[in-house]
């Protein structure tokens, strides 16, 4: 959530304490309805895939810089979404030898009022303070010479609130869940399109052309 950023200045306490008892996020359902991945099949032989995970942070326009600790969160859904589509001979994170690669870059757009935020806090969150994290995915697919195959971009949002009586709708709208989710899911809709345009399907190796 990079916009809770826009509450530190002015109530650091109210923050920490909302974060520990009252966090709820709830999904903006951009992405829509994502198709489950037997929807779509690709042909034998399968492709090996390996992942190259980069992250950008924006609040309110400016960028930030995402800790490597939340990049590393990221990747794990989305290392998982390739794994369970079983749309591969094998996944692996890295710049290792394999007949397709995806750059994945996820992008947090932080949006929050500041004014808002800077209220909360002098309310130390009993008036909660409101924010909206549109996630985006953007995955170029290259085969194993290097040569580009295509780019899908993917967006939902994440709206939440932090206040000190949300504390009941925390089992249930937890963030890190949610937006574990998101990602997720991002990276589903992504795979499930890329196989629909052959995009994941292994290409011959051409022979090599004697002197």
């Amino acid at each position: 959530m990079r916009w809770v950023e826009l509450v530190w200045g002015s109530a650091f306490l109210a923050v920490a304490v909302a974060c520990a008892f009252g966090c709820a996020s709830f999904r903006g359902y951009r992405l829509g309805a994502v198709p489950p991945f037997s929807q779509v099949q690709v042909p034998a032989p399968l492709s090996s895939i390996t992942l190259v995970v980069a992250s950008k942070g924006t609040v309110n326009g400016k960028e930030k810089d995402i800790p490597e600790k939340l990049i590393e969160r990221w990747a794990t859904p989305t290392l998982r979404a390739y794994k369970e589509s079983r749309y591969f001979s094998g996944v692996e994170k890295g710049l290792s030898p394999s007949d397709v690669r995806a750059e994945i870059t996820i992008t947090d757009a932080g949006e929050g009022s500041q004014a808002g935020a800077f209220f909360a806090g002098l309310t130390l969150l009993v008036i909660p303070a409101a924010g909206t994290d549109v996630m985006t995915t953007q995955t170029s697919f290259k085969d194993r010479d290097g040569n580009d195959l295509g780019t899908i971009e993917k967006t939902e949002a994440m709206n939440s609130w932090i206040g000190l009586l949300l504390i009941f709708a925390m089992p249930f709208a937890w963030p890190g869940s949610v937006l574990d989710e998101i990602v997720y899911d991002l990276n589903r809709a992504t795979l499930v399109e890329a196989a629909e345009r052959g995009w994941l399907t292994v290409r011959p190796v051409e022979p090599a052309v004697s002197p």
